[in-house]
């Protein structure tokens, strides 16, 4: 195969060593296109995400110029919960091609060795996570077999937590939204005492213990459709997770100690924002689940926070018709099928989904 006067082959790499990861990061620490998407492209990231996951090794593919890199491409793989049966799922993530060698094939040739491999190896279902508006999401349905998955287009929702005007000249990116009428009508949430008591009295710690494997069992009967929430899969995701950026916590309980919602979040500083970022929030029933989000609203008020964001489908906020202070949608997402059988029924299936970015490493 060629590129130009150039040739270039794949080269399989899924049992990382350190070696390849090193030469993966600084691949990627060098591409434009990993400073918009505020992924830590480390050699431990490569290494969690692909040798050290629960649900199994991951796959990577390399597209070598001799002993240069060109082009990546890695499948995660995922648990997931199809209608009470569990299915191994791979998000497709972290793929890109040195832009002196696009146009070709190198992107599409990198999917389909990677997929063959997967497919082989007992996974049932390819899924990504592209950009509404990104070149490659077309590049995708025309040239790799994919499809969109109908009524699951996600979502960065974000809400003020202070007066609109307050966050003019903070960031370049809200302030686009402010001046274009995004938030026209919202309004930052009030204190109220009672919420903020039991704010300040939540454990924010993060334990995942067994509790969380029997209420990853009820939310399978919840939910069609659910990556898995057991404890040995948040502890991956949370715990594990080789970012600096540190991830915290609230429960709530009932009264026998059973965990009834989850919310996880953490602080991240965006442009000159202080954003509370919500990465989980599900629960059993829909009252739990709004208290844990108005208790989230009252703690980055009171930790002097500029906005609240979570990130899920619009469809979601269909089960919470009482949602106080709703959020607003900024930025969107497409969820993608890869085209096979177990696929097809994914495709066709209008149940009830929960995605949350706990479900990708490639936002």
């Amino acid at each position: 195969m060629t590129c130009g006067q150039r040739h270039w082959r794949i080269v399989p790499s899924d049992k990382l060593t350190r070696e390849t990861v090193i030469r993966m990061a600084e691949f990627f620490s060098e591409r434009p296109e990993s400073v918009v998407r505020k992924i830590s492209y480390t050699p431990e990231y490569f290494l969690w995400k692909i040798n050290k996951n629960p649900a199994g090794p991951g796959y990577v593919s390399l597209a070598m110029d001799e002993d240069r890199i060109v082009g990546i491409l890695t499948l995660t793989r995922r648990r997931l919960w199809f209608r009470g049966r569990e299915v191994m799922a791979a998000e497709m993530a972290d793929g890109i091609v040195d832009q002196d060698y696009r146009g070709r094939g190198i992107h599409a040739t990198l999917v389909e060795d990677t997929r063959t491999r997967a497919l082989g190896d007992e996974v049932k279902l390819i899924y990504g996570i592209f950009d509404h508006n990104n070149i490659s999401l077309r590049i995708h349905e025309k040239r790799c077999s994919s499809l969109r998955k109908p009524n699951m287009d996600l979502f960065i929702w974000v809400l003020p937590l202070r007066p609109v005007e307050r966050l003019l000249g903070k960031s370049n990116g809200m302030e686009s939204h402010i001046r274009s009428g995004v938030f026209e009508g919202v309004r930052a949430p009030k204190p109220n005492s009672q919420a903020l008591d039991l704010a300040q009295h939540q454990d924010h710690r993060l334990r995942f213990d067994a509790s969380f494997d029997r209420l990853n069992v009820t939310l399978r009967d919840r939910y069609d459709a659910l990556f898995s929430r057991s404890a040995e899969d948040l502890k991956f995701r949370y715990v594990d997770n080789p970012e600096k950026e540190s991830y915290r916590m609230l429960l709530k309980r009932d009264a026998t100690d059973e965990i009834e919602a989850v919310l996880i979040y953490r602080s991240i500083i965006r442009d000159d924002l202080k954003v509370l970022f919500v990465t989980d929030l599900l629960g059993t029933d829909n009252d739990s689940v709004i208290d844990l989000w108005t208790n989230i609203l009252y703690w980055g008020l009171t930790n002097d926070h500029d906005t609240v964001a979570l990130w899920t489908t619009r469809r979601w906020f269909e089960q919470f018709g009482e949602f106080p202070y709703p959020p607003v949608p900024i930025v969107r997402r497409e969820f993608v099928l890869f085209h096979n059988e177990p696929a097809e029924k994914l495709l066709k299936d209008d149940g009830l989904w929960y995605l949350s970015i706990s479900d990708s490493t490639n936002i």
